[in-house]
């Protein structure tokens, strides 16, 4: 009775029964499979294909590996067919390896490679049946290496320190990875790992975009080296909770949109934030940076659950930045100079705002701030179409300084009774519909009587008279 199953298998398959040299071989063998076998418990260990010096050329032969001979005497072998039924694969050479993915009848689950520094382009891309790679030693990934291993679970990569793009795109099944070393990753890297929950990468400088676009299974990410953070790089991670980037200055346009679970965002000195940077949000409550000095197009819009803001070295903010802010009741935005279209529209809770140094505001910049009492805005110049349209609680305004005011701007504030323009020298039509502002409580210019006056409140266009 034969014991040694992997002899038994070797030396009844009429392709490999050269294959095993010898006992002493096999002994040998089977020691080194013993060291090099790490965790593969669930394979039984009878099962494990060894393949090194000693049995590469027969391998070869029969059709089952080709070899690439490349330059300064590095080889590149490609797996073409099943070996037998192994499913577990110890790769002892140092020469990189690769398997073919147009043959789907390759079923290797388990493969090691011990000695292997560079894993190349495309080298088990579509493998579908790869469920856990063991790679010590390698330093660097080339891109699209294991996109579309769907069944790839658990990847060991210690020491590797750039992955390429596409890496570990669309592998499904990975749940967690860790990269203690890497300080480059590539675009979409990670890009449809749906099951990924976790991964820590704390020497890695720069997030390249789409890395993790569309991980639903993400919850919590620490990147404390990490100064840039690439556009769409988180983008659809519902699942994200939690935000760690000390280091980061820059964030990218829609870095972490349709983040809907992101509730804490730590970026103590991040100075841009780009376009649609958390659009979508929903859960997002709280924003501390104090740094930051530029916030992009729609950055913030739907932070439903937002309620504070405070920026003091914003001095320039997007269209849209803040719009269906909903919950949002304070900002403090003390160097900006401009309030972009749409910025707080529909920001239904704001009630305290400072903005002393706002010198335009554009449409629709506050419509909808129902709850908006008061207001003091004492550099503003213009003030677009639509800016507080139906803020139906204002009650004062003070804008001294301003000299144009467009149509609509104070459209349904039914409870406006005060107005400060002494420096006004153009309203356009019908600016004051719906309110109940009076001549007697106003501070007007000296050229607007109160005749002019109840021309401006029936809806008509006033400008200063040329002496």
């Amino acid at each position: 009775m034969i014991k040694n199953k992997l002899i038994y298998y070797l030396i009844n398959d009429s392709d490999l029964e050269n294959l095993v040299l010898n006992s002493s071989q096999t002994n040998n063998d089977q020691k080194t499979q013993t060291n090099n076998k790490g965790d593969f418990n669930h394979i039984n260990n009878d099962n494990v294909l060894i393949i090194d010096t000693n049995n590469i050329e027969k391998l070869i032969s029969k059709g089952y590996i080709s070899v690439d001979k490349l330059t300064n005497a590095i080889n590149k072998y490609t797996i073409y067919k099943q070996i037998d039924n192994y499913v577990e694969l110890q790769w002892m050479l140092k020469d990189s390896l690769s398997i073919n993915s147009e043959n789907l009848d390759i079923k290797i689950v388990n493969l090691s490679m011990p000695n292997v520094t560079l894993i190349t382009k495309n080298a088990f891309k579509n493998c579908y049946s790869l469920q856990e790679i063991k790679l010590p030693n390698v330093t660097e990934i080339k891109s699209n290496a294991f996109e579309n291993c769907k069944s790839l679970i658990n990847i060991e990569i210690p020491n590797v320190t750039k992955l390429d793009w596409y890496v570990f795109k669309n592998c499904e099944s990975l749940k967690t990875i860790k990269i203690p070393n890497a300080t480059q990753i590539g675009w979409n890297a990670f890009e449809n790992c749906y099951s990924l929950v976790t991964i820590k990468l704390p020497n890695l400088t720069e997030l390249s975009p789409l890395t993790f676009e569309n991980c639903k299974s993400l919850k919590n990410i620490k990147i404390p080296n990490v100064n840039e953070v690439g556009w769409y790089a988180f983008h659809n991670c519902e699942s994200l909770k939690t935000i760690k980037i000390p280091s980061a200055i820059k964030i990218g346009w829609n870095a972490f949109e349709n983040c809907y679970s992101l509730k804490t965002i730590k970026m103590p000195n991040v100075t841009k934030i780009q376009s649609y940077a958390f659009y979508n949000c929903n859960l997002l409550t709280n924003i501390k940076m104090s740094r930051v000095n530029k916030i992009g197009i729609s950055a913030f819009k739907n932070c439903h659950s937002l309620e504070k803001i405070k920026l003091p070295n914003v001095t320039e903010i997007g269209l849209s930045a803040f719009e269906n802010c909903n919950k949002l009741e304070t900002i403090k935005i003390p160097n900006v100079t401009n309030i972009a279209q749409s910025t707080f529209e529909n920001c239904y809770l704001l009630t305290n705002m400072k903005i002393p140094n706002v010198i335009e505001i554009d449409s629709n910049a506050f419509k909808n701030c129902i709850f908006l009492t008061n207001i003091k805005i004492p550099n503003v110049t213009e003030i677009g179409l639509s800016a507080f349209e139906n803020c139906q609680s204002l009650k004062t305004i003070k804008m001294p300084n301003v000299f144009e005011i467009e149509s609509g701007a104070f459209e349904h504030c039914i409870n406006l009774t005060n107005l400060e323009m002494q420096n006004l020298l153009y309203i356009n039509n019908n600016v004051f519909p719906y309110s109940k502002i009076e001549y007697k409580n106003s501070k007007l210019p000296e050229w607007l009587t109160e005749e002019l006056f109840t021309e401006i409140i029936k809806g008509i266009a006033i400008s200063k008279p040329k002496n």
